[in-house]
């Protein structure tokens, strides 16, 4: 499953092949011996993680750079290599405001599937900048960063941003996670491994990989069930979130077809039913162009200035 579309309303080339290899499993189980039962089609981190080719590989920190960066203005940005035991190097851009304050949140932007900091660091940093410094990071196997894409790549790495956050946020600073799709399953992981998280952002994502699995299943073919392997079903974002005492939002699109809005209306369900502290506010948006939303600011400023605020 790609979980995102970056910059994209349309159904991705990825999602139509998945949908026509279910066509094709369900054909081939009619035909052969009529079987009336359900079949499982597997879903594993090669069908979840579908990296771009790096736009431009950076060698060293030196090059390491945003796609339009100099758009971002009164900004200080700092890139850099960070080693990974067993990855190599994952690449991190830190984007502050140059007139310093010690209370502005630190948020940790996690991208969706097609993303990378490169392509989309600059549009990623841009929604969030009104709201506090801004932190990316390329996944294992995506943009500059090394290695391959797996569960526990990814893992690893939200060990690795747990620590430089929580390092970087301190003691004074709330620590805010942002997750656009997929990198809403990977903020979750690090708002799981962090000492102090003060709120979690789901930006068009969903509970889990079977959800949506479910989702993306044709209404056709009811026999055809997927199954999730164990590396995709370690995340799930409400089991992730138990015991958090931080402030939740859930951002759904009504025209989100990567996503479908019935999975963000399931995943704020599921937290309010676990006893967190959510809220949810759906834009009439498609997968991607939700910050670009007239209301968007009237739903975030409120809600960063209850943390920044406290209790």
């Amino acid at each position: 499953m790609d979980f995102s579309d970056a910059n994209s309303g349309k159904v991705s080339a990825r999602k139509a092949s998945a949908v026509r290899a279910f066509v094709c499993v369900g054909l081939v189980c009619l035909s052969a011996l009529g079987l009336a039962g359900c079949i499982k089609v597997e879903v594993d981190e090669s069908s979840a993680f579908r990296p771009k080719p790096p736009a431009i590989s950076a060698a060293t920190a030196a090059d390491l750079k945003l796609n339009h960066e100099e758009r971002l203005k009164g900004v200080e940005i700092s890139h850099q290599f960070i080693p990974l035991e067993g990855i190599g190097r994952v690449a991190v851009t830190l984007v502050e405001h140059e007139d310093a304050q010690e209370s502005r949140p630190l948020i940790v932007h996690c991208g969706g599937n097609a993303s990378d900091r490169y392509r989309d660091g600059e549009y990623y940093a841009a929604k969030a900048l009104p709201y506090g410094d801004v932190l990316l990071f390329d996944y294992p196997g995506y943009g500059d960063s090394d290695g391959e894409a797996t569960g526990q790549s990814l893992h690893d790495a939200a060990a690795l941003i747990s620590d430089l956050s929580s390092g970087l946020a301190g003691d004074d600073r709330p620590l805010v996670l942002w997750g656009h799709s997929l990198g809403g399953f990977v903020c979750s992981q690090i708002v799981a491994m962090s000492p102090q998280v003060d709120a979690m952002i789901y930006e068009t994502s969903a509970r889990n990989a079977y959800e949506v699995a479910q989702a993306w299943k044709p209404w056709y073919l009811p026999f055809v069930q997927p199954a999730v392997n164990d590396g995709l079903g370690r995340f799930d974002n409400v089991d992730a979130l138990a015991g958090f005492s931080g402030k939740v939002l859930v951002l759904g699109a009504t025209d989100d077809r990567t996503l479908p809005v019935k999975l963000s209306n399931s995943l704020f369900g599921d937290l309010h039913e676990a006893g967190l502290d959510a809220a949810y506010h759906v834009f009439a948006a498609n997968h991607s162009n939700v910050p670009d939303s007239e209301e968007f600011d009237d739903v975030m400023a409120p809600f960063f200035a209850g943390i920044s605020s406290g209790p």
